[in-house]
């Protein structure tokens, strides 16, 4: 939106409705805080270990996914304060 504004295809005014515009949509699209607070709980995933290298390279893939997840997950909740 800056990079709009600077190179003067939009002007600040309208550049800040669009910013308002998202932020309202983003908003929108967020559930409450009410139904968020069921679905803190972590759940349980269990991996079953398997003897065929394809299979444990595909688990070693899903689980370096779900570390990543984790992490993201993470690092959103400590974003929101």
């Amino acid at each position: 939106v800056n990079e709009l504004v600077e190179r003067g295809e939009i002007t600040a005014d309208e550049a800040q409705k669009m910013v308002n515009d998202m932020v309202a949509r983003a908003q929108a699209t967020t559930p409450p805080e009410s139904a968020q607070a069921a679905d803190d709980t972590p759940r349980k995933i269990e991996i079953i270990e398997v003897d065929e290298s394809d299979d444990r390279a595909a688990a070693e893939s899903l689980r370096k996914e779900i570390a990543d997840l984790q992490a993201e997950l993470q690092r959103l909740k400590t974003e929101e304060g």
